[in-house]
């Protein structure tokens, strides 16, 4: 399974349900779509609800959820459920949020992270000792946040 997160430098992730920035990140979001795009993304409600409760287009999009009722996105009701259905993780990016991502960690074989310049203010974080384990492949440096990608070995 993927991992497809932005953080700031201290791994906050959202303020009041939304990214914690203002502006996008400059090639961010061009760079997610083409990362997701044609795959599965995997959500949290809250997750869901920060897109506007409708799917990501050109996406198989789910939402394990065990109150969200929805024809727009498959939805699990629980962890479980949906990793005996998505056994085969290749294709599948995790969009967060930070509780789901919590739980998923032993899942996760690579991590496509967006790491803002910017200090900004947060209430959900991502404890980044998860990436301990992986290993750094490439850096890309941009003037507002780097764009790193790592693997499990």
């Amino acid at each position: 399974m993927n991992l497809v997160i932005a953080t700031t430098p201290l791994g906050g992730i959202g303020k009041n349900n939304q990214l914690p920035w203002k502006t996008p990140l400059q090639g961010d979001l061009p760079r997610f779509k083409q990362l997701t795009s044609n795959k599965t993304v995997v959500m949290g409600h809250n997750t869901w609800k920060s897109i506007g409760s409708k799917p990501l287009p050109n996406r198989n999009n789910v939402v394990i959820s065990s109150t969200l009722k929805t024809p727009d996105a498959k939805v699990f009701k629980s962890i479980g459920e949906f990793l005996k259905e998505y056994f085969d993780y290749a294709d599948v990016f995790l969009i967060g949020g930070a509780n789901l991502v919590s739980q998923l960690t032993p899942y996760i074989t690579q991590v496509y992270l967006t790491t803002s310049h910017t200090i900004h203010e947060c209430d959900t974080f991502l404890n980044l000792e998860f990436l301990k384990p992986f290993q750094l492949l490439e850096t890309h440096h941009f003037p507002d946040h780097q764009f790193s990608i790592y693997k499990k070995p």
